[in-house]
């Protein structure tokens, strides 16, 4: 609490246990300054006056006047400066409100993204209320967003395990969930998006026939994920890990992937491309020293 606010409940205080002497001094004051004060001032001064009962009348008027006018000044800019307190409280209830309605929405999105895997209505509910949350709060974008992976590597991984064998095994696509998710990620607030200093991580992911048409994936981390038959045409990979990461028969056409690190795992097999897709040099001696046509 700051030395402002202490006085404030103290005179708060006062002003509660001392109410009626208060505004028994304040009317006292109000009857001095307008009744006894003009008239003092004017007794002293009719001695260099003549004794012209109107003047004197007339001048002891303005007098009470100016004080009118004085008091009235002060009494607005008290009301001006409580009025200002009552704002920010007003503004301050408001934000406590809101960001209690936001936390309340947030338990709730998650309890619902975390539900039974046979609830995917639930789940997209929860996924949806997430990214409502995150579009209006800048402060909850990001930590959604790391949700949202975190989501998509516990449930779609390619890390080895029996659950990412079972996928490889059925040759299924990803799930309605994931790419609920994955579409959220592409509808994030652009203002917020422009203001992510960390990246996407997504090493070890199932992503296989995902739907990333002009994702914003740039400086992301893809290392090892299997991305064959998705679509990435005009998506922005630019710097994005994908050391080892399958992009057979994905479609690049657009993509951007410069500066994007690859190494000899990296799998181009049979990705489409056009003359819109941008790769730097290297990249394109990699996938001819593979045999794959560059035409681009």
């Amino acid at each position: 609490m700051g030395y402002n606010d202490k006085i404030l409940k103290t005179l708060g205080k006062i002003w509660n246990d001392h109410s009626f002497i208060l505004l028994s001094l304040t009317a006292i004051s109000i009857f001095l300054f307008l009744v006894c004060i003009p008239s003092y001032q004017i007794s002293h001064l009719s001695t260099n006056i003549d004794n012209n009962t109107i003047e004197l009348a007339d001048l002891e008027n303005k007098y009470r006047a100016t004080v009118v006018q004085i008091l009235g000044g002060v009494a607005i800019l008290i009301t001006l400066y409580y009025t200002h307190k009552r704002v920010i409280a007003t503004e301050k209830t408001v934000f406590l409100t809101q960001e209690g309605q936001i936390t309340e929405r947030f338990t709730r999105a998650i309890e619902h993204l975390g539900s039974d895997q046979n609830n995917l209505e639930l789940r997209l509910g929860g996924i949806y209320a997430l990214e409502r949350i995150a579009h209006e709060s800048e402060k909850d974008h990001w930590p959604i967003m790391e949700i949202l992976t975190a989501y998509i590597r516990k449930n779609s991984p390619n890390d080895g395990s029996a659950e990412a064998k079972k996928l490889i095994e059925k040759g299924l696509e990803i799930s309605i969930d994931i790419q609920a998710i994955l579409d959220v990620f592409e509808r994030r607030n652009i203002e917020h998006r422009n203001k992510e200093v960390r990246q996407f991580d997504l090493n070890n992911t199932y992503l296989k026939g995902a739907n990333l048409r002009e994702a914003k994936f740039n400086r992301a981390k893809l290392s090892y994920t299997k991305l064959a038959f998705a679509n990435l045409s005009d998506a922005n990979l630019s710097k994005a890990d994908l050391s080892g990461t399958d992009l057979g028969l994905a479609d690049l056409r657009g993509a951007d992937l410069r500066g994007a690190i690859i190494n000899k795992r990296t799998c181009f097999t049979e990705s489409k491309y056009n003359e819109k897709t941008l790769c730097d040099e290297n990249i394109k001696q990699i996938l001819e020293q593979k045999g794959i046509a560059v035409e681009f």
